[in-house]
């Protein structure tokens, strides 16, 4: 997945390599951008609980939870229900960059004090914006927007691929 998602990318990267402020060139970036992202996220997740299973380390009932995006909830005359659940989006990503560091016992720490971060926060802010618009205005990304959101992307594929690159040192291939 990782890797059909970055063609996607880079095909529009090409595609559009000398129109950078078409809006629509934009939106497609920051949404296949955000695809990546998610679906980076949802696999370190599950490689996570795998970690875990194979004794990597003790993680608490929440924490599994939130790996596994589901819950158990009881109802009044105690029939439990399975049922899906979903963090915020930056929960979600700084939550399993810290949990994959830890549970894989690697090197690479994600970093949330850089000027990276506030940017990878208004990403996700453009990205929710351009996906449920309330007007034509919402569907704008500004020359400032589209940079910070390219700087965020940067930050976010840069610290997995660190992370890759620590979890193979320390691990093997």
């Amino acid at each position: 997945m990782n890797t059909l998602l970055r063609e996607d990318i880079n095909c529009l990267l090409d595609k559009f390599d000398s129109d950078w402020a078409s809006q629509t060139f934009r939106r497609l970036v920051v949404r296949a951008c955000w695809s990546h992202i998610e679906a980076v996220v949802f696999g370190l997740k599950q490689i996570s609980l795998t970690a875990q299973n194979l004794g990597s380390g003790d993680i608490s009932g929440k924490t599994r939870a939130f790996l596994e995006e589901r819950q158990i909830v009881v109802n009044t005359v105690g029939d439990a229900t399975i049922i899906s659940v979903r963090a915020d989006t930056i929960k979600n990503v700084k939550l399993t960059l810290k949990l994959a560091a830890r549970l894989f016992d690697v090197s690479w720490q994600p970093q949330f004090s850089g000027s990276e971060w506030p940017l990878f926060r208004e990403s996700v802010q453009i990205r929710h914006r351009i996906t449920h618009p309330k007007s034509l205005k919402e569907l704008e990304i500004t020359d400032d927007e589209y940079d910070s959101h390219k700087t965020a992307y940067l930050w976010f594929t840069g610290g997995f691929t660190r992370f890759l690159e620590s979890m193979l040192s320390k691990h093997g291939a």
